[in-house]
């Protein structure tokens, strides 16, 4: 597939163009330095005196009329790479926010799924150091601390792990449709998602109430989604 470029000019987009076309306008004069450039790749709007054996010199011009609907600074910043990743998707497509209960269903989910990972890894512990202790309390003490120090390891790596692969979510919420994202849409990084992780016991220390936010907050956010800047979407 041939790249596809945008063009970026006082909050407006124009695009997608080939790079044929786009040297096909600089020649013509409709581009300008100032002028931004954006493919699906860059991490960010680029000036298109950047773009290296692209574009000739361009002594300024106006640019064709835009296919796109036009946005003000405020929706669009032109310095910031588009959020939507596929091209054809408009960048200001509007973000759906997950439900309370689809959200309680898919945590429900995720305690079946590590309930059972952690049992079998606990149950299996216990019987070795039942073996090896020989009726000493001290060996089936030490067991059971592994047990849970183990369990512990295992649910963090469970939620980090799939909150920050390209599935965006464990998989109680891939199941009902959910994703976690950053509050501009991308996936969280991996110390944004042990943030979030531990968050979790704040929200649990307010007798429950910050796991119920989403009922009173306009983002639909939890505690936890608050402290550590996240967004639970709709797919």
């Amino acid at each position: 597939m041939a790249e596809q470029w945008y063009v970026g000019r006082n909050g407006q987009k124009a695009g997608p163009y080939s790079t044929e076309q786009l040297k096909q306008m600089a020649a013509a004069g409709q581009l300008v330095t100032s002028d931004l450039l954006w493919k699906q790749g860059l991490e960010s709007w680029v000036p298109c005196t950047e773009v290296k054996g692209l574009l000739p010199a361009m002594p300024g011009g106006t640019l064709p009329p835009l296919d796109l609907p036009s946005r003000n600074a405020g929706e669009w910043n032109p310095y910031q790479a588009s959020i939507a990743g596929d091209l054809a998707v408009d960048a200001s497509q509007a973000i759906v926010y997950a439900d309370f209960l689809p959200r309680v269903g898919a945590y429900l989910l995720d305690a079946i799924f590590i309930g059972l990972i952690s049992m079998i890894l606990q149950f299996g512990l216990l019987i070795l150091f039942g073996i090896a202790a020989g009726g000493d309390d001290g060996m089936l003490a030490a067991g059971n601390a592994i047990g849970s120090l183990l369990g512990l390891a295992v649910t963090m790596a469970y939620f980090v792990g799939y909150e920050t692969s390209a599935k965006q979510g464990t998989w109680g919420k891939q199941i009902l449709g959910i994703k976690v994202t950053d509050m501009e849409g991308r996936r969280i990084t991996t110390g944004r998602a042990i943030g979030r992780f531990f968050a979790k016991i704040v929200s649990g220390l307010t007798c429950g109430i910050g796991f119920l936010l989403p009922l009173f907050t306009d983002r639909k956010q939890t505690l936890h989604d608050l402290i550590c800047g996240c967004l639970a979407l709709k797919k």
